[in-house]
């Protein structure tokens, strides 16, 4: 557990300084702040994530607003309690409340990266949700983000070389990467110069793992080629950021994004535009993403496969959803088929967030598809009535004086309704599923 015994000199307070500086610049590109922004912070104890801690507190506490530390405990060494404890003593001395979550349950054989990462992000995500919190930052460096570009590149993922996004979105927040263009030496100048205690996970040396591996090959390059690097991630992620503006604005023009968990789209307007086989692509690919429900976007394969069935008039599948022509357009409807396993008890079909207390149900038949209609036109929603296939994926509650849908919680909020919570978003930049329920639909 390394600790500096440097004072906090003139030199040191300099560091501190120009590193806040450099940090406000990141969370000002970001923008969206509420006028005293809450913020959640992933904090592992690590020098990372403790010099994110300490900057993001600062920059919290000079707009009135707060942190909140919350720690992933993976269990999976005999040392993390005391490690997350070690967090919860520095969170105390400088009175940031905390939270500790604790994996629980048996652990995978294989796939331990993965499977622990999810289990990481499904609990950060639900932390905000039940504190309100929209805005989660975690703290990814640049040699983080080398490290990414170069495994993905090795597995032959040509689309991931802008590596991870400084700003992204979850279910319930949006994630935020404000140290990208930080080393790791200089948060570990920062803790020092704060004279922070930071620990050492001794799995981060182990070659069992791939980021390890890859951060020791990395760390043999000379800084030529390092800097190379780092100029590559950065055109690419101004390639990406151009990208997903030009995907929002097709969303915005030709898309709607109903709260029930379908869309459809404009395909007359859509196809009348000039061509554009990549944006295209992406297009589609978001919104059957957005509605599907998936941790992962549909494969370009299956993409190109739909696009040759609709371009002959024909439907198709993809990302779990189907396309099919109606309503002087194209719907995209969730797939039916037997809803994804909950992550927790409320989460609905890997798509919708329960209330809790209240069961819910797909529609089972006729009559339960009759009373979905019936209960979206007394809400007055507005919606183009969907196709029958519409109602087989979305849950249904009968409360106390009747039946009642998702989406209706944006006509009433006081309606006790599952919310259309997909695990991708509608966009990444202009537009988002937020709490609340807003969309894009009408």
């Amino acid at each position: 557990m390394p600790v500096s015994e440097r004072p906090y000199t003139p030199d040191a307070a300099s560091l501190v300084a120009a590193a806040s500086v450099r940090f406000t610049a990141a969370m000002n590109a970001f923008g969206g702040f509420e006028p005293h922004p809450r913020l959640i912070v992933a904090v592992s104890g690590g020098a990372d994530s403790l010099a994110l801690l300490r900057l993001a507190h600062s920059w919290a506490a000079a707009r009135g607003g707060r942190v909140r530390a919350v720690t992933f405990d993976h269990r999976l060494r005999p040392e993390s309690s005391a490690e997350a404890g070690h967090v919860a003593s520095i969170c105390a001395r400088l009175e940031i409340d905390h939270t500790l979550i604790a994996w629980e349950g048996e652990k995978p054989t294989s796939g331990i990266e993965a499977t622990a990462r999810n289990a990481r992000y499904a609990a950060l995500d639900r932390a905000c949700r039940e504190t309100g919190t929209i805005h989660l930052l975690v703290g990814h460096h640049a040699g983080d983000q080398r490290e990414t570009v170069a495994m993905r590149a090795a597995r032959g993922q040509g689309y991931g070389r802008a590596g991870m996004a400084a700003m992204d979105f979850r279910r319930d927040c949006r994630l935020l990467r404000p140290l990208l263009g930080f080393e790791k030496s200089d948060l570990t100048a920062v803790c020092e110069a704060l004279d922070q205690a930071w620990i050492e996970d001794p799995s981060n040396a182990s070659d069992l793992f791939e980021r390890n591996r890859m951060r020791k090959s990395l760390g043999r390059l000379p800084s030529a080629e390092v800097a190379a690097m780092q100029a590559q991630i950065a055109e690419a992620g101004r390639l990406r950021m151009h990208a997903e503006r030009r995907t929002a604005l097709a969303i915005a023009s030709w898309a709607r994004i109903s709260p029930l968990g379908f869309a459809w789209i404009d395909w007359d307007a859509w196809r009348a535009a000039p061509p554009d086989p990549g944006a295209d692509r992406e297009f589609l690919g978001r919104v059957a993403h957005t509605i599907g429900g998936r941790v992962y976007p549909p494969a370009r394969a299956a993409l190109e496969a739909a696009f040759v069935a609709l371009e002959a008039g024909k439907g198709a599948t993809v990302g779990g959803c189907v396309l099919r022509f109606g309503g002087g357009g194209l719907w995209v409807l969730r797939e039916n088929r037997a809803h994804a396993a909950p992550e927790d008890r409320f989460l609905w079909d890997g798509r919708f967030i329960v209330p809790d207390g209240i069961p819910v149900r797909a529609p089972q038949g006729p009559e339960d598809r009759a009373l979905c209609r019936a209960a979206l036109a007394e809400a007055g929603s507005g919606e183009k009535p969907p196709p029958t296939a519409a109602f087989a994926r979305m849950p249904m509650a009968i409360a106390a004086d009747g039946v009642c849908v998702p989406g209706a919680s944006r006509y009433d909020p006081a309606a006790p309704v599952a919310r259309f919570s997909p695990p991708q978003g509608a966009t990444a930049c202009a537009s988002w599923l937020a709490p609340g329920g807003a969309s894009l639909m009408y």
